[in-house]
């Protein structure tokens, strides 16, 4: 993560139970996930709440072959796509783009397929936080892909 937005990864319990949810996203695929939170703490509403602190979610599923991985992508971006997400270009081999907002939040979420692998990163935090952003989301999640 980038020192400017201040993240550490949260190992906590609230972390682990998000972990035990995302599994189901990928189903037949193994997942692994990490939970950065403003300075470790546990993680927090991404949309509401009295206070917005910027998080980010990263998780990555190894699935028995690329075709597998390539159904699973499909059923998952087709059903993002009914509330607006949008295919993104350069990253894996097929991407899409979720954005909510809040009057007080923004969260970015881009899923892609890279090979046999599924990946997804959730950017979200303070409306009017410039870090929190699709540019600074799609930097982070070619990062996740070039180290995979």
């Amino acid at each position: 993560m980038p020192a400017v937005l201040q993240l550490q990864q949260d190992h906590g319990s609230d972390a682990q139970n998000l972990a035990k949810v995302f599994n189901r996203t990928y189903p037949g695929c193994t997942g692994h996930y990490a939970v950065f939170t403003l300075k470790g703490r546990a993680p927090s509403p991404v949309l509401t709440g009295k206070t917005i602190y910027p998080e980010a979610f990263s998780e990555s599923a190894n699935c028995p072959s690329a075709d597998k991985a390539h159904s699973v992508f499909v059923t998952v971006s087709q059903k993002v796509k009914t509330f607006g997400a949008t295919t993104v270009a350069g990253i894996g081999d097929g991407a899409v783009l979720a954005t909510s907002h809040s009057k007080t939040a923004n969260s970015y979420v881009i899923f892609w397929q890279d090979g046999a692998v599924l990946a997804s990163l959730q950017l979200s935090g303070p409306a009017g936080d410039t870090h929190i952003s699709v540019a600074e989301t799609k930097l982070l999640a070619r990062r996740q892909v070039a180290r995979a």
